[in-house]
This record gives C-alpha cells, sequence and structure tokens, in this order.
C-alpha cells in the first residue's frame, strides 16, 4: 500500500488556487502517514499561448515579470510550511519540497536554492526543453509525434546530467507527451530506446530515483501508458529507486491512481518507494 505523496503543490504555485491546509487535510482524510508539498520553481521559464505563438496576455509585464510568476515564493513557502507542520504534527509527516523546472545553465542558481532552504526534497522537471515549453502547441510545430517526443527525451537527458547535483528524482520522464499525442497514438518504447536507455542508466548510476507520476495515467489510455513501458526497462535495467507523487494541484487529485501504480511498479518487479527526508534516501515497501 503507497502511504505517501511527495509531488504535491498549493497555492503557492502559480497553476494552483488550492490553500495548502486544505490539500493537507486531503490528504490526512486519504489516511496517508506522508505529505510532501513540491511547489514550482522554473526560472527562466517561457510562456506562450495555446496558438503556439510566444505571448503574455499579462499586459505590460516584461518577460522576467512573466517568467517570475512560476518561482515560488521560498520565504512565504517555507513560513506557511513551517506552521502547518506544527499544526498537523500528530496527524501526517509533513515534508518540505521543491520542484525545479531545469535549465542548463540555471545549475549555479538552483544549487544556491537548495542550500538556502531546509528542504526534505527536490524534484528535478523538464518543463521546457529547448526554449519550448511541451504544454503549448509551437512544441510540435514542424516535427512528427516521433521526432518532437524524441526532441523532449533528448532535451531531458541533457537537463539531467546538467542539473543532477540538484535533484533527488527526475519528475514525469513522459510530461512531453501527454499533450500532443494523437487518438491512435501507440507509445513504443524502442523508437526512443537509445536515448531512453541512457538517461536511465544515468540516474541509475547517479544514485537519482524516478518519479512515477500517478498524474500521467489521466493522459493516456490504460494500455498505453508510455510510464509503464520506460519504468519497466528501469527495472531491467536494474533501478529500484522510484517516488511517488500524484502532482495534485487540487484536492480532489491528492493519491489519485495509487492503486493502479503499485499495481505496475509491483509488475516490474519493484517491490516498493522511495522518501527523502533531509535529502537522505528512505525506502518503503508496498
Amino acid at each position: 500500500m503507497i502511504t505517501a505523496d511527495i509531488h504535491t503543490h498549493s497555492s503557492f504555485s502559480t497553476d494552483s488556487d488550492s490553500p495548502m491546509e486544505e490539500m493537507i487535510e486531503t490528504a490526512i482524510k486519504h489516511g496517508l502517514k506522508t505529505y510532501c508539498v513540491t511547489e514550482h520553481y522554473d526560472l527562466g521559464h517561457h510562456i506562450y499561448d495555446h496558438k503556439g505563438e510566444e505571448g503574455y496576455s499579462y499586459g505590460d509585464m516584461s518577460r522576467e515579470e512573466v517568467s517570475a510568476l512560476f518561482v515560488c515564493d521560498c520565504e512565504s513557502y517555507v513560513k506557511k510550511h513551517a506552521q502547518l507542520k506544527e499544526k498537523y504534527r500528530d496527524d501526517i509527516e509533513l515534508l518540505l519540497g521543491i520542484e525545479v523546472g531545469m535549465q542548463e545553465d540555471l545549475c549555479d542558481k538552483f544549487l544556491a536554492l537548495v542550500k538556502k532552504y531546509p528542504f526534505d526534497f527536490v524534484i528535478g522537471s523538464a518543463h521546457e526543453v529547448g526554449g519550448m515549453d511541451p504544454y503549448y502547441a509551437k512544441f510540435l510545430r514542424g516535427r512528427t509525434q516521433k521526432e518532437a517526443f524524441r526532441f523532449y527525451f533528448e532535451g531531458t537527458l541533457r537537463l539531467a546530467k546538467a542539473c543532477s547535483p540538484v535533484f533527488d528524482t527526475l519528475a514525469h520522464p513522459d510530461y512531453g507527451l501527454r499533450y500532443h499525442h494523437s487518438e491512435d497514438f501507440v507509445f513504443d518504447y524502442a523508437d526512443y530506446a537509445d536515448i531512453l536507455d541512457e538517461l536511465l542508466k544515468f540516474l541509475i548510476e547517479n544514485k537519482k530515483a524516478l518519479e512515477c507520476n500517478t498524474g500521467s495515467f489521466s493522459y493516456f489510455k490504460d494500455d498505453n501508458q508510455p510510464i509503464a513501458q520506460i519504468l519497466s526497462r528501469y527495472a531491467q535495467l536494474g533501478g529500484s529507486l522510484v517516488t511517488i507523487g500524484s502532482d495534485a494541484h487540487t484536492p480532489d487529485a491528492v493519491a489519485r491512481h495509487f492503486e493502479q501504480a503499485e499495481k505496475l511498479l509491483s509488475s516490474c518487479g519493484i517491490k516498493g518507494y522511495c522518501i527523502f527526508r533531509n535529502r537522505q534516501l528512505f525506502t518503503q515497501n508496498f
């Protein structure tokens, strides 16, 4: 049984309106023993509108000001988290985390951030490769699906190598596939094996965990889950360090698809999951 959700957000992240306290109370109702809040910290993030053109739609704000929208106010976040950790100390273990939107040229700034604050857990995410966020249509422009997805995996590999000193787990490796796959899209690991094998081997060799992001289950059909093939190959290569997070931005998404995740991981031969406390790894069996 999975009793820890260690990738979640609250209103301290730009893309969530949910109070942290409400998220924590939902986790308690689900019977979770451990809950980690991991607010967004995406320095230099590019903003596009849904037509694929770069654009802000934020009045007269500059690029720097718009990018700052995706950078958590860590001082306020850490203070609020500490208050709620004390309030709920008898109900749930509350951990402090951060989700870093990796950029190859910003590793030093991320390192300074994670040294400044007492984070238990740091997530590394490839929210943007080649100056583009796969969330937006521009990511697919001029590329076939396979070309776009290969481009994303190549970028993820570069980012993981550049920012490996920063993060504990690599988040949602299928993020770049979520938003632009066609109805008849079928993911085949073999199409990207050269890149993904190198990425997974890098994580294993450097003792970095790989995330099973259960939010991904909502984007693909049950029999066509990219994360299933990626995790299976990870285990075949000798990987065993897996973190589990719902990536919840609203209370109804806390601990979503956890039963499905446990079945998937067990079928891959993975017997449990990881939790990080004070940046130290702990394992928990199902």
